[in-house]
């Protein structure tokens, strides 16, 4: 059976022939292998070598077998440890196997495959228990990951009835924002909206100096928000400064690098169905990793529930200011 040509097996033994003898055998079926004539010569290494199997003779000079034996399982718990000894007993089979052993082999051998089988019962008992240890950890993601997708879908229909009956603006994007930070656990966010004069101001933020984010206008297509607001579609930036595509210098205005200075950016157009009214801009996520597929699609939906409340709180200050003007204009007449 051919192996990976990292898998190394230590083998264990005072007899230089011996050593020989296994060694040409387990090289021949593709294994790598490092020799040892003594434990003495294996326990300077524990911490720098990890075999995924070892044939260690029951009696060495100096330290036995199975004080080896109990030296390595500590070291490497997963490596499988075959036993090797012309004195076999039934006591020691059960003290090699309750010290973590997997088998034992008696010598003289009967034959090469004597060996070549247990070994190989040996591995495949380890590759086993690494398969089961990978879908145990597969299946604590997937838990993970189900149980932050329900938290994402709870918090986006929370918001969504909440935004629907927040009628001011300001109040509308405080807690717009408020819920993207709070679910994407990050410290920065700004949320920009398009003026009159095709300009983005930030309206509500969170992390930023006020006076940095009262002073910031992004011209449509000028860099990340800009690009973001004038193509309508999400960018997730890596390398802010190193991007050649995503300039952050032009307007005298823009305060780019006071604004957007993170290494890690997430842009989101907030759109009603083909109007862009605005972005929403993340950084500074506080687990240190990027912006993923399911941050992108959970900011977009949020977007798109809060560009349906934007539009209403508008047409609500409008028909409210309407009013007002309506009241003082029949109190003057």
């Amino acid at each position: 059976m051919k192996t990976k040509e990292r898998d190394q097996i230590l083998v264990v033994d005072d007899q230089e022939s011996f050593r020989m003898f296994l060694s040409d055998l387990l090289l021949a079926n593709g294994w790598e292998v490092w020799e040892a004539g003594s434990a003495e010569e294996v326990l300077p290494e524990l911490t720098h070598k990890k075999p995924v199997a070892a044939l260690v003779d029951l009696v060495l000079p100096g330290m036995n077998g199975l004080d080896l034996l109990e030296r390595m399982k500590q070291a490497w718990p997963k490596t499988e440890i075959i036993l090797m000894t012309s004195y076999a007993s039934l006591e020691t089979a059960i003290e090699a196997i309750d010290k973590g052993a997997y088998g034992y082999l008696r010598k003289p051998f009967e034959g090469p495959e004597e060996v070549l089988k247990l070994l190989q019962r040996a591995l495949e008992k380890r590759r086993l228990l690494e398969e089961n240890e990978q879908l145990q950890r597969d299946l604590e993601a997937k838990n993970i990951e189900l149980t932050l997708a329900v938290q994402r879908l709870t918090a986006l229909i929370n918001a969504g009835r909440a935004m629907s009956v927040i009628y001011e603006l300001k109040g509308l994007l405080e807690f717009f924002i408020e819920v993207v930070v709070k679910e994407l656990q990050v410290d920065r966010a700004s949320v920009m909206l398009i003026d009159d004069q095709k300009e983005m101001r930030i309206l509500a933020s969170r992390g930023i100096q006020e006076e940095v984010a009262r002073d910031v206008h992004v011209p449509l297509g000028e860099g990340i928000a800009g690009q973001v607001a004038e193509k309508g579609r999400p960018i997730v930036v890596r390398d802010v400064h190193g991007n050649p595509e995503l300039p952050l210098q032009g307007h005298s205005g823009y305060q780019s690098k006071s604004f957007i200075s993170a290494p890690i950016v997430l842009s989101v157009p907030i759109k009603l169905q083909e109007k862009v009214l605005g972005v929403i801009n993340v950084t500074n996520k506080r687990s240190g990793l990027s912006f993923s597929e399911n941050d992108v699609a959970f900011v977009c939906s949020l977007a798109g529930q809060a560009a349906v409340a934007i539009e209403g709180a508008r047409n609500y200050e409008a028909l409210k200011k309407a009013y007002e003007e309506l009241k003082s204009n029949k109190k003057s007449s």
